[in-house]
């Protein structure tokens, strides 16, 4: 029987998988004079579907399949870090992730953009963090990034009955970053 993979191994692999740098892995340790690359890897996904009533409304029936499919897409990946707002929907989403691989998703406020994308390029090298935002905060972080997205409605938010996107960040310095977009339904 094979052994189990390694954290490394299944991070390579989904990275390899989804035609990311996963060779940046092994020189994790990041010295640019000996030509290595320090890279981190985020996961960004809107809230799964919210119930309709409430100033800070839970996940729907829908939203908690949403919410299951993301943690089974996600746990074998072994991700290093989970990133929340501290709205109920966004710790929702993540509960099932957070469930499955132990972690503890850390709450940063969801009007602070500029800090959340400060947080993700601080991240150790090696890296692979989840982070669950908002249809309007979602855009922001990766604008801040360099990775602006497109299709977006007319004030610059994911459209409000839009939950399937997930993105994928590479984040390579001192080069831009690489973005890919994926569609995950339950």
């Amino acid at each position: 029987m094979a052994p189990e993979p390694t954290r490394f191994h299944r991070r390579t692999l989904l990275l390899g998988a989804l035609g990311l740098p996963a060779c940046a892995g092994a020189r994790a340790a990041g010295d640019p004079a000996a030509g290595e690359v320090s890279w981190a890897t985020v996961v960004l996904v809107r809230h799964a579907e919210k119930e309709s009533a409430g100033e800070d409304p839970d996940l729907s029936e829908a939203g908690v399949a949403r919410s299951e499919a993301l943690s089974r897409l996600l746990q074998n990946s072994a991700p290093s870090h989970l990133f929340s707002s501290e709205y109920l929907r966004t710790r929702r989403t993540l509960a099932p992730l957070e469930q499955a691989t132990g972690l503890e998703p850390l709450i940063h406020p969801a009007r602070d953009a500029a800090g959340q994308a400060a947080r993700l390029r601080a991240l150790p090298p090696g890296s692979l963090a989840v982070l669950c935002g908002h249809s309007n905060t979602l855009p922001q972080i990766l604008a801040t990034l360099g990775a602006p997205l497109a299709r977006l409605d007319p004030k610059g938010h994911i459209e409000e009955s839009t939950y399937h996107r997930l993105f994928i960040l590479t984040l390579l310095p001192p080069s831009s970053p690489a973005l890919l977009e994926l569609r995950y339904d339950p």
